[in-house]
């Protein structure tokens, strides 16, 4: 039974990361981290970087860490 769907608007090619009951996924083709609650699906916030995102996001102490095809590693809060 599916709990609920979000529609990135471009390909999400990698795994998704969760942590403290967010969901934090890239989607390839807009450029885009989006940080979704876990639990309902609702869109908490979204950051667009310079690239394509194909690499799954990390988290660590409440850091979000993601590569991208622009060359760079971001870290947010």
């Amino acid at each position: 039974q599916e709990k609920w769907t979000y529609v990135t608007g471009g390909a999400v090619i990698s795994s998704p990361a969760v942590s403290d009951g967010v969901v934090y996924v890239g989607s390839y083709q807009n450029n885009t981290l989006y940080a979704l609650d876990a639990h309902t699906g609702k869109e908490k916030w979204t950051f667009k970087t310079g690239s394509w995102v194909h690499s799954s996001p990390a988290v660590s102490d409440g850091v979000v860490y993601v590569g991208s095809s622009d060359n760079t590693l971001y870290a947010l809060e």
